[in-house]
């Protein structure tokens, strides 16, 4: 045999499952790439993943918040997708990952405010039934915004930019 699947008995698992063997197990956190500030939510992730996850966007959201000075912004009422658009998006966003295109940071900042029309608004809103497998999903997928929003820096401000030295 020289594959994994070809110590199993055909009669014991289907096409598909021999295709991805993987599935028959239950899925299992990395906490090698785990983010720091997500640890404590990823050792207790299988006791209450809701809770988990809801509390995970709102720390993201907490973080981002503060790093751009939004406390109390009349800008930034609106909730996380406000926030994370006055961070990282248009001409003269507040927080940016040097040297991306344009394009590129707009499909990160894309990022940010998918997952929450995607997942922490459906979350907020209502009970989500999900397999182990769509948890850990969103789970990697709030820990891969917090990687990204460690490597964001301040963007100059328009007066940085402005500011050329006047040789005397």
């Amino acid at each position: 045999p020289r594959e994994l699947w070809d110590y199993v008995y055909p009669e014991h698992y289907s096409m598909i499952e021999r295709k991805n063997i993987w599935r028959r197990w239950d899925p299992i956190i990395p906490m090698q790439i785990i983010d720091d500030r997500l640890l404590d939510l990823a050792v207790a992730f299988w006791t209450d993943s809701d809770s988990a996850l809801l509390k995970a966007h709102r720390r993201l959201e907490t973080i981002v918040r503060e790093r751009i000075g939004a406390n109390g912004d009349m800008d930034a009422k609106g909730g996380a997708s406000r926030i994370y658009a006055l961070a990282f998006q248009g001409d003269a966003p507040k927080l940016i990952w040097e040297g991306l295109g344009a394009a590129e940071r707009q499909g990160r900042a894309s990022l940010f405010i998918g997952a929450v029309g995607a997942h922490r608004n459906a979350r907020a809103h209502r009970e989500i039934e999900a397999s182990a497998g769509d948890l850990l999903s969103e789970f990697l997928l709030i820990n891969h915004l917090y990687q990204l929003e460690r490597n964001a820096v301040e963007a100059p401000s328009s007066a940085d930019k402005n500011d050329t030295p006047i040789d005397p």
